[in-house]
Order: structure tokens, then C-alpha cells, then sequence
């Protein structure tokens, strides 16, 4: 069974009300353990932060392929997609922890003894930790085939293994990642079709994982010209998506933690 909500109403907590884990981690665990409920919030923003900074890499990097109006060079533009690809990277980890370790399917996170701070679990109850680690496995993909992409290769069989492959298998995890993403957050309430901050981010990074799958598509083709552009284009639309979505994610935390503030959840109390 997929516990990815959970109906709270043990003797710890003053709350009743169905938590999806999404929303647990965002506004983070018990308010006994202050300091990782703390630091898991302020986590959100610095995600958001570390998303910002990738997805405008991967929104100029193809703007300059397609236009380059100030005629940078193509090795240039290859490391911009690669700083990019490590941001990504970094803020995926930091999801990931922060699902971890905010876990609504983990008995012990609801209890108001501190707990240890976890670098890796795999769990795949918690859809929310399924999701992140995906990608973040997606994300080091990328810094593969983007690190690549700034080097040397004498084939184009070479070519493809280490830049098409990883980017066509990393593309895949995003999109996997993203539908993970939704139907965590699916069955919520709060998420009201183009009214809710949540929608906007889920379906946004659906949107733009869905052009990075055909970016990838198309750059399986490299000796085309015309699906080149194509490829470039679909990576800068991508990544405005994903840099939307990634600035959601400021008012997503805070909306979140004001709302519980409204309520009047007091964890752990």
C-alpha cells in the first residue's frame, strides 16, 4: 500500500487533518524537533534557489544555439548546459533529503523525539521519495552527457554513448519523476485545477520534462540540422517551464507553513 496520506490524530498532535507527504515535508515534521523541522523548511527555498540558477542555464544555453547573437562559441555553450546540469543536480539531492527526512510513512518522524538526520534511504511507500530520487538519478544523467558534450569525441558512436544515451535515459527519469510528483499530490484538495500554486509547479514540471524528452528525441539525430533546432528549442522551451516552476516553489513553502499557522496545527504540542 502507498501511504502518501495519512489521516493524523494520534495523542502528540492537535491535528486532524489528511496530510499529503508533499505537504508534510514542505511545512516540516513536529514542532519538538525544531531544529530539522527547521532546516527542512528553509530547505524549500534553497531548492527553489539551486532550480532557478539550472533552468536559466538551460534556457539560455539553447537561446544562444538558436540565435547567437553575440556568436559565443559552441564549447561555451556546453559548459552553460553543464554549470546548469550541476545546479539541477543540487537541488535534487536536496529534495531528495528533505523527503527523506520528512517521511509521513515514517513512524519515528512523527514522534517527538529528535531523530537522526538521513543522507540516503530508499523507500517506495513514500511517493514523494520514490519521485525525488529518480530525478535526482535523471540529474546526474545530465552532468554525464553535458560534461561530454564539452569534450573531444573521434565518433559519432562515442558521441552516442555518453551524450544521446544519458540524455534519452535521464529525460525518461524526469518524465517518470514528474508523474510521480502528480500522483502523490493528485488526491489533495489544495491543488485546484489553475488556481493553486501546487498545480502550477506539478504541471509545469510535466510540461517541461515533456519537452526535454523530445529534446532528447530529437538529438538522436545529429546529423540533421533542422532537428537540431528542434532539439534546441524544445531544451529552452523546457526550461522556462522548469524555471517557472522552480520560482513556485518560494510561495508553494510559505503558503504552506502560513496556512498551518491559520489552522492552528501545532505539531508535537
Amino acid at each position: 500500500t502507498i501511504k502518501n496520506s495519512k489521516l493524523i490524530t494520534c495523542k502528540d498532535f492537535h491535528i486532524s487533518s489528511a496530510f499529503t507527504s508533499r505537504f508534510f515535508r514542505k511545512i516540516a515534521t513536529t514542532k519538538s524537533n525544531k531544529k530539522n523541522s527547521f532546516f527542512i523548511r528553509k530547505l524549500s527555498v534553497l531548492i527553489a534557489i539551486l532550480f532557478i540558477i539550472g533552468s536559466f542555464c538551460f534556457t539560455v544555453a539553447p537561446f544562444f544555439n538558436i540565435y547567437n547573437l553575440i556568436h559565443i562559441q559552441t564549447k561555451t555553450i556546453n559548459y552553460i548546459y553543464f554549470i546548469g546540469s550541476i545546479f539541477f543536480t543540487s537541488a535534487s539531492y536536496l529534495q531528495y533529503l528533505q523527503a527523506i527526512n520528512a517521511d509521513i510513512t515514517n513512524k519515528n518522524h512523527l514522534s517527538k523525539e529528535p531523530q537522526p538526520w538521513e543522507w540516503f534511504k530508499i523507500k517506495t511507500q513514500n511517493l514523494g521519495i520514490l519521485s525525488s530520487f529518480i530525478q535526482f538519478l535523471g540529474t546526474l544523467l545530465f552532468n554525464l552527457d553535458t560534461y561530454s558534450a564539452t569534450l573531444k569525441h573521434t565518433s559519432t558512436q562515442a558521441q552516442y554513448f555518453v551524450i544521446s544515451m544519458p540524455d534519452m535515459i535521464g529525460s525518461v527519469f524526469f518524465l517518470l519523476s514528474s508523474f510521480l510528483a502528480w500522483l502523490e499530490v493528485c488526491h489533495d484538495n489544495a491543488m485546484q485545477t489553475f488556481r493553486s500554486v501546487l498545480w502550477w509547479i506539478i504541471w509545469l514540471n510535466i510540461i517541461g520534462s515533456i519537452f526535454f524528452q523530445l529534446s532528447a528525441i530529437a538529438g538522436l539525430f545529429t546529423n540533421t540540422l533542422n532537428l537540431q533546432l528542434v532539439a534546441a528549442y524544445c531544451t529552452m522551451f523546457g526550461g522556462v517551464a522548469f524555471f517557472i516552476a522552480s520560482y513556485l516553489l518560494i510561495p508553494e513553502s510559505k503558503i504552506g507553513y502560513n496556512y498551518t499557522q491559520a489552522k492552528g496545527f501545532n505539531y508535537g504540542k
